[in-house]
């Protein structure tokens, strides 16, 4: 997961996106990508 380096606003806009897409499965694991 290291090799491209983030942002943290690119990490907020990926978080919000992996929560968009897993989020009525797993709404708690926001941060775990």
């Amino acid at each position: 997961m290291s090799k491209i380096q983030l942002s943290s606003s690119q990490e907020r806009v990926l978080t919000a996106l992996v929560n968009l897409s897993e989020g009525r499965e797993a709404p708690v694991q926001g941060r775990e990508i």
